[in-house]
């Protein structure tokens, strides 16, 4: 029993570390996307599809069937798999916040009320930033070799919801500039 308890304790210690650390990089980021802002064509969500793939564990199956096979390798490749994670998320949040940006400016300018799809950006920011700390969460886990890396795909598909979304919104105010 007091090793179950240890071992809540630690994992609940991770989930809230983690939680501090998104909301502190949520309270530190620019959220000012103006002149630099990428182009919305340059935005699109395809890039982070193979964040969903990279926990797939067949290749740690095959890597075990290989001869010469070292528990090390295997460390490392899981290691080297939680780097390019966090460096995905870190790319994700950056042009999530762009799009968002774009969305909200967008949004702004409209020829008619919007404020149903002002709601559904609120919430997908919400969303967002719950679902990355989520994933930062899972990579803690998967440091200390629990797996069931799941919120990534999440996220994907977060953005590529929000940037259909700005895709509507620009297609609408061109519209309205050529009427």
């Amino acid at each position: 029993m007091g090793n179950e308890f240890l071992i809540l304790a630690a994992v609940g210690a991770a989930l809230l570390l983690a939680f501090f650390l998104v909301i502190r990089s949520v309270a530190s980021a620019r959220t000012d996307v103006g002149a630099d802002r990428p182009i919305l064509a340059s935005l699109d969500g395809e890039k982070y599809r193979p964040l969903a793939r990279l926990f797939n564990a067949d290749d740690e199956n095959f890597l075990r069937t290989q001869r010469g096979f070292q528990p090390e390798l295997l460390l490392e490749l899981r290691a080297s798999r939680r780097r390019v994670a966090r460096q995905y998320l870190a790319s994700l949040r950056v042009d999530f916040l762009a799009l968002h940006g774009l969305a909200v400016e967008l949004l702004a300018v409209a020829s008619s009320d919007q404020s149903e799809l002002a709601s559904q950006l609120a919430s997908m920011k919400l969303r967002f930033y719950w679902g990355l700390g989520l994933a930062h969460a899972a990579l803690m886990l998967h440091a200390a070799g629990l797996d069931g890396i799941r919120p990534m795909a999440s996220l994907a598909e977060l953005f590529q919801g929000l940037h259909q979304q700005t895709q509507a919104l620009a297609s609408a105010q061109a519209a309205s500039f050529a009427a």
